[in-house]
């Protein structure tokens, strides 16, 4: 019984990890142009334009991050919910 548990407050936690909205955080300039530079001048224009991956980004300042393996979560029912639907 105890095993169950376990792996069941696992599973809770791999849920919640893998569903938790709150992993980033946005940063904001005037401009495109502004951005651009930025990334330029700290050296993280090969990192990405929009999205960039903070773990890539911890490294390049040399900051240690634990790095958590993430289970891609299925869609379950969503699949059937939207077939048969169409666009305009």
């Amino acid at each position: 019984m105890k095993k169950v548990i376990e792996q069941r407050k696992s599973r809770q936690e791999a849920f919640r990890v893998a569903n938790d909205a709150r992993y980033f955080f946005c940063v904001v300039f005037q401009s495109t142009q502004q951005k651009e530079e930025f990334l330029e001048k700290v050296g993280w224009e090969d990192l990405g334009l929009d999205f960039l991956n903070g773990l890539d980004i911890a490294k390049r300042l040399e900051i240690d991050v634990q790095y958590i393996k993430v289970e891609a979560s299925s869609p379950r029912g969503n699949i059937k919910r939207f077939k048969g639907l169409t666009l305009p």
